[in-house]
């Protein structure tokens, strides 16, 4: 995987706005933190704000894919002739 393949679709491989703007968003921000952390005037309520919407984003993008296969392995379990090894 090359590192430009991260502002690319998954399906058609075609550079993707959303994802580009994205990343320029992450890249601005960080700078912006990184400026204000070498002048020492970087608060702990702008890091906080800035680790929180980082790193939040991407843990819930995470638990909805793990809740949405959670429930597509209920509703196979659930199916006749669906896999009995799954917990209810």
């Amino acid at each position: 995987m090359a590192l430009i393949d991260i502002v690319k679709s998954v399906g058609d491989g075609k550079h993707s706005l959303s994802k580009w703007t994205q990343v320029i968003a992450f890249l601005t921000c960080t700078g912006v933190i990184a400026w204000y952390a070498y002048k020492l005037e970087l608060s702990e309520w702008m890091f906080g704000l800035y680790f929180g919407v980082a790193v939040g984003a991407n843990v819930l993008n995470k638990k909805i894919a793990v809740d949405k296969v959670v429930e597509e392995k209920k509703i196979d379990a659930a199916a006749p002739g669906g896999n009995s090894d799954v917990a209810n």
